[in-house]
């Protein structure tokens, strides 16, 4: 069964059901992000918060790991914490757990977004509606997505 452009009303089932997958998709993905607590890779509380919170003048330079001191690890993570915590001091509403919050919201946002525009480029190299819908059913709704794009960490933003 392929869906064919001159069957009317095939085109707008198919734009209707990509849209309510993917809103539902959205929804999970930030009620994910905010119910996730914690970390989910090491290096998302030691290289990125601490490096920043040091920054900032509250983490001590005893507390960091090694690889601040030999200069190993990027820097862009704890620039962007810097910055976003700076303009939430610069509102009088900066609070840590508000910051992770908005990183997280972010991550999953584009998280989100880069399995969107994915699974729309791989639609329309795909004939079978079976497929298509498939497709889109295992981008929307496969928990280990969510949860993954939901940490603000390299390795979930490099997947972004």
């Amino acid at each position: 069964m392929k869906l064919e452009p001159g069957i009317i009303g095939s085109d707008e089932k198919w734009k209707s059901f990509f849209f309510y997958c993917f809103a539902a998709s959205l929804a999970i993905h930030l009620i994910t992000a905010y119910f996730s607590v914690g970390f989910q890779y090491q290096d998302e509380q030691s290289q990125i918060m601490d490096f920043a919170g040091y920054k900032m003048g509250m983490v001590p330079l005893d507390r960091l790991s090694w690889e601040y001191k030999e200069q190993i690890r990027q820097g862009i993570q704890p620039f962007i914490v810097v910055c976003l915590y700076r303009a939430l001091q610069f509102q009088h509403i900066a609070n840590p757990f508000l910051c992770t919050f908005i990183l997280r919201i972010f991550s999953t946002i584009l998280g989100w977004l880069s399995v969107l525009l994915l699974t729309k480029e791989f639609c329309r190299r795909i004939e079978l509606i079976y497929w298509k819908r498939f497709l889109v059913l295992l981008a929307c709704f496969m928990w280990p997505i969510a949860f993954v794009q939901s940490h603000f960490s390299c390795e979930s933003l490099a997947g972004s």
